[in-house]
């Protein structure tokens, strides 16, 4: 049986808990009341449920204090990066990944983040601070013209 479809990942959720897969600090709360994690590896893994039968997704990662460009893996295959925005912690940015169904596979899943290291960023300093991740199911694109069954016809639709 299948765990049903994450929608979010919050590390400030007990529960969100088991989606930190390795890498990552212990959640802390910021000044306005949410909660985010560090990133404290160069490769550090979140992990989520797509299903019984994945679907296209897309994947809103928000992040700040984002220390070098990092690559974002899904099961072992590139799908972007998060680019490289030196900000303060108080200022967050959100990148959109597609999440492809083809490269999905029922059950878990694992996203990882590939920080590129850089010349005295030891190991333990943080990369990255991710506050939340959010899956939304795409839109299917418009069917604009279909087949008859019978005639074989291409019909295109109203509109």
């Amino acid at each position: 049986m299948h765990q049903p479809r994450t929608t979010r990942i919050d590390p400030g959720d007990p529960s969100h808990g088991t989606h930190l897969a390795h890498g990552w600090s212990a959640p802390e709360t910021r000044p306005d009341g949410s909660t985010a994690v560090l990133m404290l590896e160069p490769v550090s893994a979140l992990t989520f449920a797509a299903g019984a039968v994945p679907s296209e997704q897309e994947i809103a990662i928000r992040v700040s204090d984002v220390r070098a460009p990092t690559l974002v893996d899904l099961n072992g295959r590139r799908i972007g990066r998060l680019p490289l925005r030196r900000m303060t912690r108080r200022v967050s940015t959100t990148t959109v990944l597609r999440l492809p169904a083809n490269v999905q596979r029922p059950g878990i899943n694992t996203l990882t983040l590939r920080s590129a290291r850089r010349r005295g960023h030891g190991r333990g300093a943080p990369w990255l601070l991710l506050h939340d991740v959010t899956f939304t199911a795409r839109q299917a694109e418009p069917i604009l013209a279909e087949t008859d069954a019978t005639s074989g016809d291409l019909v295109l639709r109203p509109g």
